[in-house]
């Protein structure tokens, strides 16, 4: 005779998870879209996270096309802006391209980014404070100029500094229409022009462009789409000028309440990107938009007076403050005197991409397009004032690597009722990294080893939800996992 059991048993069903790929946590229109909640310094590419960018020490070409190079010294005093001045020589029959650079000792220096030369050299020109400046071309020769406290110092290829004009300080200058425009510091809804072809010659400034004060100050003057436009502190006005009669109309054509920071605009073809304190917006010459609305979640209690960007004509960059809501410190976030940057966005204008840098106190930005050469240079604050770095993809700052960090967000698998065992985790990593798996229970961390084989973890954890979370602190590649798990029915 037998007896029948009439225990009750649990019963599981094997199940898997995959994720299809891995996203920065700025992309998707609303956090249901992404996956991920945590990704500083990887970058994400063909489903997998990769090591981000960084900077390194200036090495580069001695000639177009070559691949001999030469590192660049610039010296030890603190470094401010950057410009790229691109002239025609002709005692050459070509065109040279330099990188000119302030300092807070009020000196300017350049160095060329083709040539043999291994120091920059230095200009004893005592700016009292980082100038506007601007490349310009009348009679026929290539010139850069920067704005003085008395005026337009002027610089050609062979030539020494001139004084072009007595004129009040600028804090940005524009080319359009063969003129140049200049926002008045101290003054800056007043706009200054220069005749046609001629920067040394200025209207006066009773007959000055004036904007109103209800959108406040112009902090840039951007050339699209055939007018002038300039960025406020709280919106955009349009300077459409007519003939060669100097007269011009106003159109203010967006506003905000979240203020916009000058030296985030960037044209980038045919849009022009730029910051405001609320998010990142694009703006097509008659309307503007909020992008990346992910970032804002970012931008929380902090300020971003210090942000700046560049466009090398595939990425907008974007050095900024982000809130990234946790106790961690990264990079530069541990400088003693403080930070005033800690983060580089990077975002593609035509696939909208974006990844997030972190650690970084960028203080300038330059992209830099010379021959077959495309180039990004950065100066910051603290540790690093005193050099110029080159855009890399190395994930670390001079040298120190940044640690990479992506995180899931906690995964119930359609099923946030019912307790789950978590057996199994299996990736590819070719480079070493960390795995970490949460559950609302417990966690676990395992040193994974790079290699070619198939990487399986295999884990014991229960739990109804479930997170994974990647670090790594030199190279970093790593592709979608496959969670293998059984659900206990009871």
């Amino acid at each position: 005779m037998f007896l029948k059991n009439i225990l009750k048993t649990k019963k599981v069903a094997k199940k898997f998870h995959r994720f299809a790929s891995y996203k920065s946590a700025i992309v998707g229109k609303n956090l249901k879209e992404n996956d991920t909640r945590v990704c500083y310094n990887f970058i994400t590419k063909r489903g997998g996270l990769h090591t981000g960018y960084g900077f390194s020490n200036l090495v580069l070409p001695v000639e177009e096309g070559s691949a001999t190079t030469r590192e660049v010294f610039v010296g030890s005093a603190e470094k401010c802006e950057l410009w790229h001045f691109h002239a025609y020589s002709s005692t050459n029959g070509t065109h040279i391209d330099k990188v000119f650079f302030t300092m807070v000792d009020g000196n300017l220096g350049y160095f060329d980014v083709f040539g043999y030369n291994q120091n920059a050299v230095s200009l004893e020109t005592e700016f009292s404070s980082p100038p506007a400046g601007i490349c310009f071309t009348a009679d026929d020769e290539d010139a850069i100029l920067f704005s003085t406290d008395t005026g337009l110092m002027r610089f050609a290829l062979g030539k020494t500094s001139t004084q072009t004009a007595v004129l009040p300080r600028f804090v940005d200058l524009c080319s359009a229409h063969g003129r140049l425009f200049g926002v008045v510091s101290g003054r800056q809804n007043k706009i200054l022009f220069s005749e046609i072809l001629d920067p040394s010659l200025w209207t006066a400034e009773e007959d000055s462009i004036l904007l109103d004060e209800l959108q406040g100050p112009c902090n840039k003057l951007v050339y699209f789409e055939d007018e002038i436009f300039a960025f406020r502190d709280y919106g955009v006005t349009k300077i459409s000028e007519y003939g060669i009669a100097r007269e011009f109309v106003l159109y203010d054509v967006f506003a905000t309440k979240s203020k916009i920071f000058g030296k985030t605009v960037v044209r980038c073809g045919e849009e022009v990107l730029f910051l405001a304190r609320d998010g990142l917006y694009t703006f097509n010459g008659a309307t503007a938009k909020q992008i990346l609305p992910l970032l804002s979640g970012y931008l929380d209690g902090v300020t971003n007076e210090n942000s700046v960007a560049c466009f090398d004509g595939e990425n907008y960059y974007l050095a900024c403050r982000l809130n990234f809501n946790d106790t961690q410190t990264v990079g530069a976030e541990g400088y003693e005197g403080g930070f005033k940057n800690n983060a580089l966005v990077v975002f593609n204008v035509q696939t909208e991409n974006a990844h997030i840098m972190r650690g970084m106190d960028i203080r300038s930005l330059l992209a830099v397009s010379a021959g077959n050469v495309c180039k990004v240079f950065a100066t910051f604050f603290g540790e690093h004032a005193a050099k110029i770095g080159l855009l890399d993809m190395s994930g670390a700052i001079f040298g120190q690597n940044l640690p990479k960090v992506w995180k899931s967000k906690m995964e119930s698998f359609g099923t946030p009722e019912k307790i789950k065992n978590f057996k199994q985790v299996v990736f590819d990593a070719p480079k070493d990294c960390i795995l970490t798996i949460k559950t609302d229970l417990e966690q676990q961390s395992f040193v994974v080893v790079g290699g070619d084989c198939l990487q399986q973890i295999s884990t014991f954890m229960r739990g109804k939800k479930f997170r994974l979370e990647f670090f790594a602190e030199a190279q970093a590649e790593i592709y979608p996992a496959k969670v293998v798990y059984e659900e206990i029915k009871e």
